[in-house]
């Protein structure tokens, strides 16, 4: 079987000359995180004391919380359209959910479509008809590949995008509309190959980015299924992103990804000395308030 080849383009997005990226401060670390109520929306009024942030185990007291807004730091996203992994018939709810995404962006918002293989497209939320049209100019190709070869090239797809994303300010979204076995499981099963270091590279270049990974997957329900797929099992979850699987109503799923994408928390802290030469260190937010979840990424790379 030939392997899967996935583009590797730049992105052309750039930060507003106004803007300046936050330089990284010896000793501090930053976090961003989202609050989700029971209704899935986003909680807009937690106090810093109802956040608890430990990192490899060490409880790190919160000195400093800032709500973020897209009127106060617009998104940047950019939207991993899969024309590889699935087939002709899904093609629609493809461009259906990426439609439904563009619809929802503010004008300063800025994106980047991007085929699995393909060229790239730039823009901002204030120019939807040229984005719409490069949503209507996509096709599956169907591309052959070996499972083990996918895992590595999404992998190396991921660090690469969220590089070029590294100066840009903010929280950064790659949400991928596609087969979520390959998004959201890119290590393939025990025994087919060993992506631990890729997948170990992908895992700090996101997080060196403030980058976090969403899947949409259009299969639609999956009736009698009888494994765990998705949600906060996967690669996205490690991210601080979150995969929507069996559901009908990718819209909806894409509304849930724009209202998480620019609308989070930033926490602020002394950086522990614990694990400070690992690959990647563990860390775990909880919120005290009840009916309240918080999503950030679940390993930062120590300080070498």
């Amino acid at each position: 079987m030939k392997a899967l080849l996935l583009a590797l383009p730049f992105i052309a997005l750039t930060a507003a000359p106004s803007q300046q990226t936050s330089p990284v401060i010896p000793g501090r670390l930053s976090l961003d995180v989202v609050a989700i109520g029971r209704d899935g929306a986003p909680v807009a009024d937690l106090e810093p004391a109802e956040f608890e942030v430990w990192v490899s185990g060490y409880r790190v007291p919160v000195e400093e919380v800032v709500f973020v807004t897209p009127e106060s730091m617009p998104r940047t996203v950019v939207l991993l359209l899969d024309n590889a992994a699935i087939g002709p018939e899904l093609a629609i709810r493809v461009r259906e959910a990426a439609r439904a995404f563009v619809k929802r962006l503010s004008p300063g918002d800025r994106i980047t479509i991007v085929p699995v293989h393909g060229p790239a497209v730039a823009g901002t939320g204030a120019e939807p008809a040229r984005l719409l049209q490069a949503i209507d100019e996509y096709r599956v190709q169907g591309l052959p590949f070996r499972i083990e070869d996918a895992g590595e090239h999404v992998l190396r797809l991921l660090t690469t995008l969220s590089r070029q994303m590294i100066e840009i300010p903010g929280r950064k979204a790659i949400v991928a509309i596609g087969a979520v076995w390959m998004f959201d499981t890119p290590l393939p099963p025990p025994g087919l190959r060993d992506l631990h270091a890729e997948w170990l590279t992908a895992m700090r270049s996101m997080a060196a980015a403030n980058t976090s990974l969403y899947v949409i997957d259009p299969v639609g329900l999956r009736p009698m299924q009888g494994f765990s797929l998705g949600g906060d099992s996967g690669f996205a979850s490690e991210t601080g992103g979150y995969a929507f699987v069996n559901t009908n109503d990718v819209s909806a799923a894409a509304g849930r990804v724009v209202d998480e994408t620019g609308t989070y928390y930033v926490l602020r802290m002394a950086d522990p000395p614990v694990q400070k030469t690992a690959d990647l260190r563990k860390v775990e937010v909880k919120v005290l308030r009840k009916n309240v979840t918080v999503r950030t990424r679940r390993g930062i790379p120590g300080r070498r």
